[in-house]
């Protein structure tokens, strides 16, 4: 008379769970959406079964350039003489600005959008 009434039932079942490994087992590059559609449920489902069950963590690949040890040596005398600069009153942190984000390419593009672990 009334249909489905209550919660509803879990689709994280051991069954869909197991699916679900088998899925990141043949294909770890796999996304999140595309395993849904193989496995038959919903995105969501997939997501919490990954993070909470299989206990992987979804991520893109993030590109950067190599530091050498020159350069690294380099960065920590500047940071010094900065922070020393600034004890000595000889630099304005009030006159500093800096932004949070670099986009540029040096050979190839890569679309990282395409690359998922």
């Amino acid at each position: 008379m009334f249909g489905n009434v209550g919660r509803p039932l879990s689709v994280k079942t051991p069954e869909k769970i197991e699916r679900t490994r088998q899925v990141f087992e043949r294909s770890p590059r796999t996304s999140i959406r595309k395993a849904a559609q193989q496995v038959g449920i919903k995105r969501e489902s997939v997501r919490q079964i990954v993070v909470a069950d299989l206990q992987l963590f979804p991520y893109k690949i993030q590109i950067h350039q190599r530091s050498s040890q020159r350069s690294v040596e380099q960065r920590l005398e500047f940071a010094n003489t900065i922070i020393e600069m600034i004890d000595n009153d000889q630099f304005d942190v009030n006159m500093l600005w800096c932004s949070d984000e670099a986009h540029f390419h040096l050979d190839v593009y890569v679309n990282r959008q395409n690359w998922r672990i």
